[in-house]
């Protein structure tokens, strides 16, 4: 199977990487991603403590208007519960200095991709690129 991938640049750069804060609004990027299968994400994560811990969340839409957020169930025994509230993502390294993870966000179905990220417990900067990749057949 053949792929066409596009990188993209997400937040900040590796000269400049963003500094992250408490709030999502900070640090979001919308991708154009129709007609692709999946995303896979570079994060370059400098964390300022062995606490840092860096949060993200992932929004579908085909309008770019309307975002909706990932879904969380569980299952017992025939009921099925969805979450009241998005998921959200975190990876603590549990040391100083440079930390690197890779994440591919898969069966997009799509249009618009929106990743949000952000700090908890202690502060840190961000360098996250991407390729969108497209399946040929």
């Amino acid at each position: 199977m053949d792929y066409t991938t596009n990188l993209i640049n997400v937040i900040g750069t590796q000269a400049s990487p963003a500094s992250l804060t408490t709030d999502y609004t900070d640090n979001m990027l919308t991708i154009t991603c129709d007609g692709m299968e999946s995303v896979d994400l570079n994060l370059y994560f400098t964390s300022s403590a062995a606490n840092s811990t860096l949060v993200w969340k992932v929004e579908f839409s085909n309008d770019n208007s309307y975002f909706f957020g990932e879904d969380a169930l569980s299952v017992s025994g025939s009921t099925v519960t969805h979450s009241a509230t998005q998921v959200e993502h975190q990876w603590t390294p549990g040391s100083t200095g440079i930390k690197y993870k890779n994440l591919t966000i898969s069966n997009i179905g799509v249009k618009y991709l929106k990743l949000s990220f952000k700090y908890d417990t202690a502060g840190g900067t961000l360098w996250a690129e991407g390729r969108l990749k497209e399946k040929h057949i």
